[in-house]
């Protein structure tokens, strides 16, 4: 297993250009992007940045959300985007007062890769997924989550764990920050969605990070149905 070379989609190991590729960028034919940080030719434009010139939102009306153009019932934000987006900074191109156009955020712009392709937030984040990766655990990051209790809005847990042994699906949450009130609010709110749907959920704090391996064998071998763990 590993990933496919981001220019010629040969595979490559687990390196972002295959061999061939990574001999033309030491000859300068091939350059990294100083915004993305995605590879490209260096005689052509970075197509993940191109791309983000197209994604211009009509917010002509009251009840259009400024990130994604859907419906938001009279609010900046839909929904959807207000829990993916909330305690994160983005910053957003307003123009002629109906065109909004997302230039950058904590979110979506941070360009830290795992070993699967996964943009992830932070080293932390990139270590644990990389784990799930080479003890092929099926995974997927920040994947929707739909509450039972449906006046709550839609949360996004850092991991899920499909079908996970005898456990069913296990959820994996890294809470990398303290000391921040909106964080903790986020924190509380997420919390209390896992509780009421007895979810099991796997817990990793920055202490865990200096041991990841040997911890989260453990917290996964000791694992509780339904439980906070």
């Amino acid at each position: 297993m590993g990933k496919n070379c981001e220019i010629c989609g040969r595979p490559s190991g687990f390196f972002p250009l295959c061999k061939t590729c990574n001999e033309l960028k030491e000859d300068g034919k091939i350059v990294k992007c100083e915004t993305c940080g995605s590879w490209h030719e260096s005689d052509k434009e970075c197509k993940n940045c191109n791309n983000d010139k197209d994604n211009i939102i009509d917010i002509s009306t009251q009840d259009t959300c400024l990130i994604c153009g859907e419906d938001s019932n009279g609010y900046h934000f839909c929904t959807k985007c207000f829990h993916k987006f909330n305690n994160k900074e983005v910053i957003i191109k307003i123009s002629n007062c109906q065109n909004a156009e997302v230039l950058e955020s904590q979110y979506n712009n941070k360009k830290i890769t795992a070993y699967d392709g996964h943009i992830v937030k932070s080293n932390e984040e990139a270590r644990i997924d990389d784990y799930f990766y080479t003890h092929n655990i099926n995974h997927r990051y920040e994947k929707e989550y739909t509450p039972n209790n449906q006046e709550l809005g839609t949360i996004y847990p850092d991991w899920i764990l499909p079908n996970y042994k005898d456990l069913g699906d296990v959820y994996v949450e890294y809470w990398g920050v303290k000391n921040n009130e909106n964080y903790n609010r986020q924190k509380d709110y997420k919390m209390k969605i896992y509780k009421e749907d007895k979810v099991t959920l796997i817990c990793l704090y920055p202490e865990d990070m200096d041991n990841l391996t040997d911890k989260l064998d453990y917290k996964l071998k000791r694992c509780e149905k339904g439980k906070i763990n």
